[in-house]
């Protein structure tokens, strides 16, 4: 590799950011070409992205991985959307790990958060603070597991876990399943991986419920991580195994993003009533920050992750 080339690696790094659209039609076909999604934008420090979108006690709550570009690292961050963009993300919960993908889900009226933590083997289930407007730490589980991208779901008066393990050498290509024995305990369907595909595994956003049936977005990893997303049909879950049909795939060139001619990934899809959210990825951009973040590193000021 050139000089110039471990120059540019080095000043020029991808991004990501959210995007948002009032929510059209019910369908899951993302055929609404003139409905453009609308970037938030980031800030000179942070990137956004795998975004949820919840409503809680008359809030609409964005949830995001805010990545920290002087720490090198992911946050939690959120964005009250209520009455629409008129804020910045705010910071609600940060620990000794990269943290991403911030599952949000409500139990016994109360909010949850079950973000990606894959780095200290084990998942943070985090509880909302009305009060404080902050996550706090709720409990752990499934310890001993590195674990990308977790999804539940309720079906047929069980619930499942779905997520992809992950390794040194993969992240993208396995989908396990396992069933809930208990409040801390759940066992692994005996056919794990149900899925071995870097094209369809990998959780891309919440499970949807849609005319009676449940659909899973998955991403795209054939080509690179954030190639694309699809959306595929729950046929069958159990402990014993697992099938579902691809619908649809869904390509960065199918969405359309203001201010934006080229987008290089998406990997997230969500939403809620009254609006759908993604991320998008741009390749090779600059930023001052991530240079500032490389020497706080080398100087051992931040970048303290627990592995």
């Amino acid at each position: 590799m050139s000089l110039i080339n471990k120059i540019t690696k080095r000043i020029c790094k991808v991004e990501w950011q959210v995007a948002i659209r009032e929510r059209k039609s019910k369908s899951l076909d993302f055929s609404q070409d003139k409905n453009y999604f609308v970037p938030i934008p980031n800030s000179f420090r942070y990137w956004a992205a795998d975004p949820f979108i919840i409503d809680y006690k008359g809030k609409t709550l964005l949830f995001v991985e805010l990545y920290d570009r002087l720490k090198r690292k992911g946050l939690l961050g959120y964005m009250d959307i209520t009455n629409g963009i008129k804020s910045s993300y705010k910071i609600v919960y940060e620990t000794n790990c990269h943290l991403s993908y911030p599952m949000a889900f409500i139990m016994n009226d109360n909010l949850y958060v079950i973000p990606e933590s894959n780095n200290i083997g084990k998942l943070l289930q985090l509880k909302w603070n009305d009060n404080a407007n902050v996550l706090e730490l709720d409990r752990t589980f499934m310890e001993g597991y590195n674990l990308a991208d977790t999804n539940f779901l309720k079906y047929k008066d069980e619930v499942y876990m779905l997520t992809t393990p992950v390794d040194k050498q993969d992240n993208v290509s396995k989908l396990c399943i396992y069933k809930r024995q208990d409040a801390y305990k759940y066992n692994p369907c005996g056919k794990n991986p149900v899925v071995h595909d870097k094209s369809t595994a990998r959780n891309g956003g919440m499970l949807i419920e849609n005319e009676g049936n449940y659909y899973r977005v998955s991403q795209d990893c054939s080509n690179g991580y954030g190639s694309g997303l699809n959306i595929l049909r729950i046929d069958e879950i159990s402990i014993t195994g697992y099938k579902e049909t691809l619908i649809k795939k869904i390509f960065p060139n199918d969405i359309i993003i203001s201010g934006k001619n080229i987008i290089d990934g998406i990997h997230t899809y969500n939403s809620n009533q009254k609006y759908e959210v993604i991320d998008f990825k741009i390749n090779n951009k600059f930023s001052l920050a991530e240079i500032l973040g490389f020497f706080l590193c080398k100087l051992h000021i931040y970048n303290k992750i627990e592995k």
